[in-house]
């Protein structure tokens, strides 16, 4: 869990967000606007599952 969290924040999550915006504003079809919205809300929404766990872990071994 440790390397998927640095691996969305460090890498993913630098970048993806603001491509993704700007993929749903310049698309001209709704297959491509629905992909990229879906895209984005799965990213923030497994990083938030991701950071969740490790602290609920990190709480665990405390």
């Amino acid at each position: 869990l440790q390397i998927q969290h640095g691996f969305l924040k460090d890498h993913l999550l630098e970048w993806a967000p603001m491509f993704l915006i700007n993929a749903k504003r310049e698309s001209r079809t709704p297959l491509y606007h629905d992909g990229a919205e879906l895209t984005l809300e799965f990213l923030l929404s497994d990083f938030e599952y991701v950071t969740a766990k490790l602290a609920a872990h990190c709480k665990e071994e405390n």
